[in-house]
């Protein structure tokens, strides 16, 4: 029996409610998946290998998309690319009677809604990861950071979660998550000690003397540092040729503040 192999699958590609997609200019690119083309609001896959089943075939590239999708938020922020399976193409293989193969239509999900309150109108999708991976550590980390960018968790405790992906307890020390991600030891000190010590409503534990409460400055630290360090963890898990990432790449001058750890 000839089964209708796959020749593509299609995903809507939508966004976060301040983002809009208009009159993009078509992009396409090809990587060891297979040829993909964005345009028009979808996302077109066709896959260098022989499929015959959908949800074998959507499960294959799911990592690839997820990869995307954390890879252009960290650059952005969060939900800013978006893709939802909307259909796949299959090939009826040839035969005596019917000649070269037909492509058939197999309609999937159900249509996305419009989205409102648009603020921003982009007419670029967000570039493809070249080398990056949404390994486990890496998504954690994203959830946690995009807690904090909805508003559902405090900076300095989603800053030190992040602290400990790299330096995680009875795991690697700072020196060697220094070197395994190359990130100069200063910054890990840094990211540790301003989310321990720091005190207020962003606090990550209560301190009953000697209070000090983050200044915008040091906020905004954190926030160009932990934005930074989720990226590199991608980065690492994907085989990038590493950077070191050190404190003059974030905002000056330094914090000053000591760690623990």
């Amino acid at each position: 029996m000839n089964l209708p192999k796959i020749e593509s699958l299609a995903y809507q590609i939508s966004s976060d409610p301040h983002t809009r997609y208009e009159h993009t200019e078509p992009t396409e690119f090809a990587n060891a998946l297979g040829r993909f083309r964005s345009a028009d609001g979808m996302l077109t896959w066709w896959p260098e290998e022989d499929f015959f089943d959908i949800e074998e075939a959507k499960e294959v590239v799911a990592s690839f998309l997820k990869d995307w999708e954390v890879y252009a938020s960290i650059q952005d922020r969060p939900g800013v690319l978006r893709f939802h399976f909307d259909h796949a193409e299959l090939r009826q293989p040839a035969t005596h009677d019917s000649g070269g193969g037909v492509v058939l239509a197999a309609v999937a999900a159900v249509a996305l809604s419009a989205v409102a309150n648009v603020t921003v109108t982009r007419k670029k999708y967000p570039a493809p990861p070249l080398a990056f991976q949404a390994t486990t550590e890496v998504e954690l980390a994203f959830r946690r950071w995009r807690a904090y960018c909805e508003g559902r968790e405090p900076l300095l405790s989603m800053a030190y979660f992040i602290f400990t992906v790299f330096v995680p307890e009875n795991g690697r020390s700072r020196p060697e998550a220094s070197v395994t991600f190359a990130v100069e030891e200063s910054v890990l000190r840094t990211l540790s000690g301003l989310s321990s010590v720091r005190s207020g409503s962003d606090a990550r534990k209560f301190t009953a003397a000697n209070s000090v409460p983050l200044s915008d400055h040091e906020r905004a630290w954190l926030e160009a540092a932990v934005r930074r360090l989720i990226y590199r963890l991608g980065e690492h898990a994907g085989g990038a040729a590493l950077t070191s990432i050190r404190m003059d790449d974030l905002p000056q001058p330094p914090p000053i503040v000591g760690s623990k750890r």
